[in-house]
């Protein structure tokens, strides 16, 4: 909670003194902004009113856990992230002035716990994990931006706070209490239901809470390879943890016989690559 107080801290001073510069547009124009006038919207004229400008995009995200490692909770030793380069994660950005924008985006991630209990292959083998944890963070944060590093390149810094869904994915044969991944294949493949194997109704329940709320900072460049469309890169630092519930159980789930729960903690940095469009 000190990290995120922190960086609200931070903007408190941050955002006044970015908002006023750069607000109005100058007397006299350079050449590079000029360059830059199609994507702040002046075209070099004089101006007293705020420039807006809007933008849509979409990205791709390749993201490195940095706490996945090492006792997470009891077997578990590793939490083995599950990369989607399809690049299908929108992002929204205003431009307040050519030198503040607010950027909303949204991106998905996913990791396999693996049970060190089944780490004697010379490879993990995924499907031996005892299920999935995913979560789902909307980011929202502040870019400075700086115009007149080069007519087609615009770099930032950034810095903001993320709200995050999080869920557990089971794996049916750790949730139902088979002994091993055969000994679930064996009997599945004769036809049978994993909730008929003949265990008292014997259950490994893991649930994580439904949300929480992270913070991230990091930098990037826009370059305009055309005159609205602009490649994106950026990296960023993602603070996000969820607690989560695990629960021993026979008959089917309703008879307890024991009860923990921890920590997954999903601090990430990780690497955008996308294309974005200004109105």
């Amino acid at each position: 909670m000190k990290r995120y107080l922190f960086i609200i801290f931070i903007s408190l001073f941050l955002i006044p003194p970015a908002l006023s510069y750069g607000e109005t547009t100058p007397n006299k124009t350079s050449k590079v902004e000029i360059a830059q006038s199609e994507v702040a919207g002046t075209k070099g004229a004089k101006s007293e009113e705020r420039i807006w400008k809007v933008g849509l995009g979409l990205r791709s995200t390749y993201f490195q856990m940095q706490h996945n490692r090492g006792e997470i909770f009891g077997n578990i030793t590793l939490l083995d992230e599950e990369q989607k380069f399809i690049p299908y994660k929108p992002v929204v950005q205003v431009n307040f002035s050519k030198y503040l924008a607010v950027e909303l985006s949204y991106d998905q991630f996913k990791a396999a716990a693996l049970n060190r209990a089944f780490d004697i292959y010379p490879e993990h083998d995924r499907r031996w994990t005892d299920g999935f944890v995913e979560w789902t963070p909307l980011m929202l944060a502040f870019q400075l931006r700086w115009p007149h590093f080069h007519k087609s390149v615009v770099p930032y810094v950034l810095w903001g706070v993320s709200y995050t869904k999080t869920s557990w994915k089971r794996n049916d044969w750790y949730y139902y209490g088979f002994p091993s991944l055969e000994v679930y294949n064996n009997w599945t493949g004769q036809g049978n239901k994993p909730e008929d194997y003949p265990n008292d109704g014997y259950r490994r329940i893991f649930a994580t809470e439904d949300h929480c709320v992270g913070a991230l900072w990091g930098i990037g460049v826009d370059y305009f390879f055309l005159k609205n469309w602009a490649l994106n890169l950026d990296v960023r630092y993602h603070l996000a943890k969820v607690d989560f519930s695990y629960t021993l159980a026979f008959d089917d789930g309703r008879a307890v016989v024991g009860r923990d729960g921890g920590t997954f903690v999903l601090d990430s940095w990780i690497l955008g690559l996308g294309i974005k469009y200004y109105f």
